[in-house]
């Protein structure tokens, strides 16, 4: 991620000869802060004190692909500079942050109120921060607001492949196109399920072969019952996931949604496999582009996922809001799907074999057509879930941080046998409010505490976000 700082001061030389060390100090202690957690940091000129310098410094940075700017006022400033940077980067659609910060002898804080409160007064929205040279966990809330920038800034122009449209009358897997256009600027492009059969025979058996093999050799256990599971409807299953994945890539798609019921599940075969390996980060051909895939053709589940999966550069997984309930005097969020979770969480690990070795292949219990599910339990950790939804039309975005927990695999008798499943820690006086305010059916999530950029996010795309 790139961002680019400028860096301002007093336009009369001799103050700004009393401080130049000071704000010299100010400035290499936040560059390397921000540089310690990866972020590339682009500064082009010495601090800044005029209105038609900011100008050529703000025109040079818009063509560097840069998604947002920090306005950094160490002491003291001429408001009007800052005001004017705020107003000129909004030109080019790149976001800023003021920061200044509380020191006594900086005078910073005087500076960054009146620039906020005159933003403010204009209906300009600001972000600013009082940062803390002193002290690392300050400079959270600037990376935050980054990561938020830049995934703002970055899904703008992404396309979504719709595969087959709204499944099974879901009203919340549906939107308006232009909505989703002016909202996240995210063009939508519809093509049929029937493209999926009919390139299906350009595809290789040698290909074939390798993906079969693949899960053959790795996955934990394979429960073969000659009816609902068989090498023949697996090898299907792996010929359906490579033309997916084959059409994805000639359409250019970024992320998609499919449809699969009841067309292909109920007379093809089951797309559990394909969509959990579109999530993932590899297949049998190795490393490869994470392609967010949501189940059902869910469109606002698919958006989720891409911002998540933009947030984090992980995969995201994706499954049914299934129950809250009491296990051994704990409150669980259970969430589970028919198979279409990345087989990545089964060991959240960048070695693939180790986390195939906890998928168990199962015969699957939604649609005719049979095929197998990927069974499995995901693995504990601190996560963010969240999920887009509507509220008499305009967005909301629904976000709650949980620590996943591990339950024993004998407890998906419980639940669904053969999905994969997540288990969320819950207080008991969260069950009403959840139930209540999840939008929909379908939740994702991703590794992490993602809350705060999560939350900013949804500021600059006009979003009511709602914590939970």
């Amino acid at each position: 991620m790139k961002c680019a700082i400028l860096t301002f001061r007093d336009s009369r030389d001799e103050v700004y000869a009393t401080r130049n060390s000071y704000i010299v100090n100010c400035s290499r202690i936040l560059e390397e802060s921000l540089e310690k957690e990866g972020i590339e940091i682009i500064k082009l000129c010495e601090p800044l004190c005029s209105i038609n310098l900011i100008k050529k410094e703000i025109s040079k940075i818009q063509k560097m692909e840069i998604d947002s700017i920090i306005l950094h006022v160490p002491t003291w400033v001429d408001p009007i500079n800052v005001i004017a940077a705020n107003v000129i980067a909004n030109r080019y659609n790149l976001k800023t942050i003021i920061v200044g910060n509380n020191y006594n002898e900086s005078a910073s804080l005087g500076a960054v109120l009146v620039i906020s409160g005159a933003l403010k007064a204009a209906g300009i929205k600001c972000y600013k921060i009082n940062y803390d040279y002193e002290n690392e966990n300050g400079i959270k809330y600037i990376l935050a607001f980054i990561k938020a920038s830049s995934v703002f800034r970055n899904i703008q122009g992404m396309v979504c492949g719709r595969i087959g449209g709204k499944a099974l009358g879901i009203y919340t897997a549906d939107v308006d196109e232009a909505q989703i256009l002016k909202q996240f600027g995210v063009i939508i492009q519809d093509i049929d399920q029937l493209r999926l059969v009919q390139d299906s025979p350009t595809i290789s058996k040698k290909d074939v072969d390798e993906q079969f093999s693949w899960f053959e050799k790795y996955c934990g256990l394979i429960e073969y019952d000659g009816n609902i599971l068989t090498k023949e409807k697996l090898l299907q299953q792996c010929r359906s996931y490579l033309v997916l994945k084959k059409v994805v890539e000639e359409e250019k798609y970024d992320f998609i949604g499919l449809r699969c019921q009841p067309e292909l599940s109920d007379k093809v075969i089951n797309q559990c496999l394909g969509v959990a390996l579109m999530n993932d980060p590899y297949d049998a051909k190795g490393a490869k582009k994470i392609i967010p895939c949501a189940c059902e053709s869910d469109i606002d589940g698919a958006i989720t996922m891409l911002i998540l999966n933009k947030l984090s550069k992980k995969p995201v997984t994706f499954g049914d809001f299934r129950i809250i309930e009491m296990y051994n005097g704990k409150n669980i969020w259970t969430i589970c799907n028919c198979g279409a979770m990345a087989t990545w969480f089964a060991g959240k690990s960048e070695d693939y074999r180790k986390n195939l070795n906890n998928v168990h292949l199962l015969p699957q219990v939604q649609g005719k057509a049979g095929g197998a599910a990927t069974q499995y339990v995901l693995k504990a950790g601190v996560m963010t879930w969240a999920r887009l939804g509507r509220i008499n039309r305009e967005y909301v975005m629904t976000i709650t941080k949980r620590e996943a927990i591990e339950l024993p695999r004998s407890y998906l008798h419980k639940s669904k046998w053969p999905w994969p499943h997540a288990f969320l820690k819950m207080d008991i006086s969260d069950t009403d409010r959840f139930i209540e305010k999840w939008p929909c059916n379908h939740a994702s999530g991703i590794y992490g505490d993602y809350v705060k950029e999560l939350e900013i996010f949804c500021e600059m795309s006009g979003i009511k976000p709602i914590i939970l």
